[in-house]
């Protein structure tokens, strides 16, 4: 297993430079950008200070995301989720969140984990102590997220054979992250691309690496917490939209993750145990949310 030092130390740098990139700095503002993408960038506007002629993808995120004219560059302002998003809206105070997920990107392509070539990440200043942020990433043609798959086999417009094969494939990366000594912040089915390929055999791309995080050694209890928000995510899309996924399929992914046949039984009742008492937890608070009188 590769030493799992953590990257992201060198990015927090203002000085960090990764091989085939630039960088800009002035006024408060970072800019690193690759090499093969810089050409488009500036065509496109997009740069230290402005996000130029960007306009509006149909690839959507948290939100919208931004792509340049020739939708080969996919740009994703960073935005707060929950409450905060109407506090801050898109102000941060970690002007280096950007950068620590291109030198998370940077380690996992090193070491087998296929994620979208990061084309440019930048921060700049905003209202004083907070900052704006962005990171810019080469679009996959012919990709789509796996949750979006998942939808169409819902749908019947994709045959229910053809999970097969990304359940494998996605239960396979899980495993190598966890290999890896990786934790992924939002493991969830919407932040893995699935790219067909003419033998059958997807090629997966994991998006969305912020605030994820290596941890080393990598406990059995944060394995089982990680496949568990993954199986919380999946199961609620699965109660709301009926369901797409069987026992089989459900089994396929664990198989690929978990060899063992022993050791992935064990697994599956914990996962699944901690679920039900989730719920029932859910339920109290529900019931108590409602009140008496509801």
């Amino acid at each position: 297993m590769p030493d799992p030092a953590d990257p992201r130390a060198a990015a927090r740098r203002p000085d960090w430079v990764p091989r085939g990139y630039r960088l800009e700095a002035a006024y408060g503002a970072r800019l690193l950008v690759a090499d093969w993408a810089a050409e488009a960038l500036e065509r496109a506007g997009f740069g230290l200070r402005s996000d130029g002629a960007l306009h509006t993808s149909e690839v959507a995120g948290r939100r919208a995301l931004l792509e340049t004219h020739d939708g080969r560059i996919l740009v994703r302002p960073f935005t707060h989720g929950g409450l905060l998003r109407f506090v801050t809206g898109r102000r941060f105070r970690d002007a280096d969140r950007p950068f620590l997920e291109l030198a998370l990107s940077l380690w996992l392509a090193e070491h087998g984990v296929d994620t979208p070539p990061v084309a440019a990440a930048r921060s700049r200043s905003a209202n004083g102590f907070f900052h704006e942020l962005a990171l810019a990433t080469r679009r996959i043609a012919g990709a789509r997220d796996l949750e979006s798959w998942i939808v169409d086999v819902r749908a019947g417009r994709k045959e229910r054979a053809s999970l097969r094969p990304v359940l494998r494939a996605f239960g396979a990366l899980v495993a190598r992250l966890h290999t890896l000594d990786f934790v992924h912040a939002d493991l969830t089915t919407k932040n893995v691309l699935v790219e067909p390929r003419a033998d059958d055999t997807p090629r997966l791309w994991l998006l969305d690496l912020d605030r994820s995080r290596f941890e080393s050694p990598l406990t059995e209890a944060t394995r089982r917490a990680n496949l568990g928000r993954l199986w919380r995510f999946v199961d609620r899309r699965e109660r709301r939209d009926a369901r797409a996924l069987t026992n089989a399929d459900v089994m396929r992914f664990l198989a690929a993750y978990e060899p063992d046949r022993m050791r992935r039984r064990a697994l599956w009742h914990t996962v699944a145990a901690e679920r039900a008492r989730a719920d029932v937890w859910h339920r109290i608070g529900w019931a108590l949310d409602r009140g008496p009188n509801s």
